[in-house]
């Protein structure tokens, strides 16, 4: 099965999806799903926009011929995925992937992944990222490390928009005015089910922030908010949850959505932001939640 950014028609055929399931027994312990990496990627020696060294254990390489496996029982995201995004597109939407033309970029994001996993000693997490104003590459930040997390065979990721500023999650993946976080909040009869998409890139979902944007706060403080984020927690033990969070100078939901939060990472333009406004705008989030700061340095990833 092709596992690319892209489609291949030439090498695809299509598949129903009932028919297969009904064929494989996707619980069986010999179950396995292989997908080949996109070839001929080179590890890049362009401008990194984080602060993070390259992490080149994690690039394919000769010895597994650039071929990873989904262990036995794991969700099939990858099935009900109805299109995926090309590598044209991915760049556009400034989004990693395996054939980008600067892959120490996406190497930044793994590096980023495996300090994320080694402070959670490899279990699934909740991390809000957000950053000081606008502008500073949060949005970016959390769509890639999902993604970063995603491309990885054995998990599975999904994105939480929570910054209700037009322009960001939803539109960044094209799903227009569709139901999202706060129409699940505001309705008790709609299940969790309707508002999580498909991204157009394997094993990454989307809940967009949804059509009320003048929720705020009162959503984000309700025990329907804190029990959906601990289930979409609980019920898949592979699925990281990646929250786009407000900025910390403009709104308290960042400090709010904590509360619901394993980690929060911080995002900052390198050399733009002093120390003292950093501390400042940083003083109510829980500090044993911090995860660390990304120093982004690259104004065309903002």
């Amino acid at each position: 099965m092709a596992g690319r950014g892209g489609s291949d028609k030439s090498r695809s055929k299509e598949v129903d999806l009932e028919t297969l399931l009904r064929e494989i027994d996707t619980h069986a312990d010999d179950f396995e799903i292989d997908f080949e990496l996109e070839g001929g990627v080179s590890s890049g020696s362009g401008y990194t926009p984080v602060d993070f060294s390259v992490a080149k254990d994690l690039v394919p390489h000769e010895e597994t011929g650039g071929r990873q496996r989904v262990a036995p029982g794991r969700e099939l995201a990858l099935l009900s995925e109805t299109e995926f995004l090309d590598s044209r597109t991915l760049d556009k939407k400034r989004i990693i992937h395996p054939g980008m033309a600067d892959y120490s970029i996406m190497n930044d994001f793994r590096e980023i992944r495996t300090i994320l996993l080694q402070k959670s000693e490899n279990k699934n997490f909740v991390l809000i990222v957000v950053s000081i104003d606008t502008g500073m590459g949060a949005t970016f930040t959390a769509v890639n490390l999902g993604a970063a997390f995603a491309y990885e065979g054995e998990r599975t990721a999904l994105l939480i928009d929570c910054y209700p500023k037009k322009g960001n999650l939803g539109d960044l993946l094209d799903l227009g005015n569709k139901s999202g976080l706060t129409d699940y909040l505001d309705d008790t009869e709609m299940d969790a089910a309707d508002i999580i998409y498909p991204t157009g890139i394997s094993r990454l979902r989307l809940i967009p922030y949804g059509n009320n944007r003048e929720a705020g706060l009162k959503h984000l403080t309700t025990e329907r908010m804190k029990e959906f984020i601990g289930a979409l927690k609980r019920r898949h033990k592979d699925r990281f949850l990646f929250i786009n969070s407000p900025p910390l100078e403009s709104s308290a939901d960042a400090a709010i959505l904590a509360e619901v939060a394993d980690f929060v990472l911080v995002v900052v333009p390198y050399g733009k932001v002093s120390k003292s406004r950093l501390e400042r705008a940083m003083r109510f989030l829980p500090p044993e939640k911090i995860a660390g700061i990304v120093m982004n340095d690259y104004k065309q990833y903002v």
